[in-house]
């Protein structure tokens, strides 16, 4: 961990903006582990209605091409991340491919399955609510997600998280209408900060939290915001792959970041 911040770098109201999964509670993994539990199901259903055997690893290969695609029709757009679209798009993919049409409501089934799995498993990390609680007292706590307001609200729930309490505004793609990276989403989320606090964040101390360098900083430096990087979840091995990338500080644990604001 590098040193605190210097006392002349902390006069004035403070603004800390978290990101949510992976930042404030261990949801990545488990996510990707849900659709490996999908593509284990479809492999089954292929081989015993289809007598086709694909294995799961061809199956992932499916899922990454329509993570591709999902991508590129909705760039740096809320739905990007609407899971139920994925699926459709991954059911599509492995349709068209092999020749098969699956049961009108696999596509339901695949879906609660994969919720099921990660409701489960995703939880909030051990220190979050109570790092939450002690900034609440002495900064503005804003969380931003790339998630859409349904996925927002469960994983808000799932790590136990309330406003008033824990946080002072929770604001999603869907209400910037533009996701991270996209210098958009700094435009969308400065403009919605302003009009609920009825005052200019131009004087105010910005910090950023965030876990994965390729999406949560470079949008925030324009603005002169210190960045903090939680090196945890899915994550956590991840290295920046340029300057833009880089946070000022590294910790290993939501509640250091005490040590720094």
């Amino acid at each position: 961990m590098k040193k605190r911040l210097k006392k002349s770098q902390v006069n004035g109201e403070t603004l800390v903006i978290l990101d949510l999964d992976g930042t404030l509670g261990y949801s990545l993994i488990p996510e990707e582990e849900a659709f490996r539990k999908i593509f284990e199901l479809t492999c089954k259903r292929l081989n015993k209605y289809c007598d086709l055997e694909i294995s799961a690893d061809e199956m992932e290969q499916f899922y990454k091409d329509a993570k591709k695609t999902h991508y590129e029709l909705h760039f740096l757009k809320p739905k990007r991340h609407n899971k139920r679209l994925r699926l459709k798009i991954f059911l599509d993919k492995v349709q068209e491919n092999n020749g098969v049409v699956f049961d009108s409501d696999f596509l339901d089934e695949i879906y609660n399955v994969y919720w099921d799995y990660f409701m489960a498993h995703a939880k909030s990390y051990p220190d979050t609510c109570k790092t939450l609680e002690r900034l609440m007292k002495k900064s503005i706590v804003v969380i931003a997600t790339n998630n859409e307001d349904d996925e927002a609200e469960i994983k808000r729930r799932l790590f136990g998280l309330e406003a008033g309490k824990h946080y002072r505004y929770l604001f999603t793609s869907d209400r910037l209408g533009v996701c991270k990276p996209a210098p958009e989403f700094l435009e969308e989320l400065i403009g919605c900060l302003e009009k609920d606090l009825g005052e200019s964040i131009s004087n105010k101390r910005i910090i950023v939290v965030g876990d994965d360098p390729r999406v949560d900083f470079a949008w925030a430096k324009p603005i002169g915001a210190t960045t903090i990087r939680v090196r945890k979840d899915l994550n956590a091995k991840r290295e920046p792959s340029n300057e833009g990338e880089k946070p000022d500080f590294t910790v290993d644990n939501v509640s250091d970041i005490l040590d720094l604001i």
